[in-house]
């Protein structure tokens, strides 16, 4: 199952917090069962299991047992957050 780096510039995970998917030089393809490192301020990190994904919208679970849905969004927020050029993202919203 793939493992995908993700990131967030909020501390917490709350409702229309955007979430960046990085896929290195592979196309960004986030399926169920996939795994997320999602990396957060202050040197924080979450691990994640997509429980299910549907069209653009995505079921999280984390480590303690917290389901999150997200949506796909366009990327906003991460304008200035630079990748090395080949590199695919994605732009996620939680609902």
């Amino acid at each position: 199952m793939p493992s995908w780096h993700a990131y967030t510039e909020q501390p917490t995970l709350a409702p229309n917090t955007e979430v960046l998917i990085t896929g290195g030089h592979l196309p960004v393809r986030v399926m169920t069962a996939d795994q997320l490192t999602i990396e957060m301020p202050g040197d924080r990190r979450l691990m994640a299991v997509v429980v299910d994904r549907t069209g653009e919208r995505l079921t999280l679970a984390l480590g303690d047992g917290t389901l999150l849905s997200l949506h796909m969004a366009p990327d906003s927020g991460f304008a200035h957050f630079q990748l090395s050029e080949g590199f695919s993202r994605q732009s996620w919203m939680v609902e």
